[in-house]
């Protein structure tokens, strides 16, 4: 949809844009999902422009001046690229995803499988991974739980086995 702030030109565009008359700006009918971004090059270039650098450091300023100081950090660390000769080398993006950190494995494995389905979808050429301490938590559960079991198993297992041998009985150990 067109610029922010130009109602007419956005209304010219009505089958596929509305008018947001609180945000003052032009937003899409169609999800968010329907935008088919900018083709390879010119995104790039826009990414190495002095424009897209000068957003950023105006990004900066504007954290900074509101006391968003581990914003920055948090940018700086997660999310980034790097430009070479040849175009685009190598990016890296993270975002925050709100879900609880130690939760049953079967729901850990649900939200392992929807960010998969996600990259799968619109990543699936980029070799990417995503990794969150709650897949740290998934995968020590996967380890744990069937070793508690083992665990239970043989504990059981070893006490009626000496429960036989002390008492002379099977019988009377099964009761035990």
């Amino acid at each position: 949809c067109p610029a922010r702030g130009d109602k007419d030109t956005c209304l010219k565009n009505s089958r596929k844009c509305r008018w947001d008359a609180e945000a003052n700006v032009c937003v899409s009918k169609t999800s968010e999902l329907a935008y088919p971004g900018l083709p390879p090059p010119t995104f790039i270039e826009k990414l190495g422009s002095e424009g897209f650098s000068d957003y950023l450091q105006r990004r900066a300023d504007v954290l900074h001046a509101a006391g968003r100081t581990f914003e920055l950090k948090h940018d700086t660390q997660l999310t980034g690229f790097r430009l070479n000769a040849k175009g685009l080398a190598f990016a890296w993006v993270s975002f925050n995803a709100t879900y609880p950190f130690a939760t049953a494995l079967e729901a850990s494995e649900r939200w392992w499988l929807r960010w998969e389905g996600f990259r799968e979808r619109f990543a699936p050429d980029i070799g990417g991974f995503h990794t969150s301490d709650l897949y740290i938590w998934m995968e020590t559960q996967k380890q744990v739980i069937p070793t508690i079991k083992l665990a239970v198993g043989l504990a059981l297992a070893v006490s009626y086995a000496v429960l036989v041998l002390t008492l002379h009985n099977w019988r009377t150990a099964t009761l035990g």
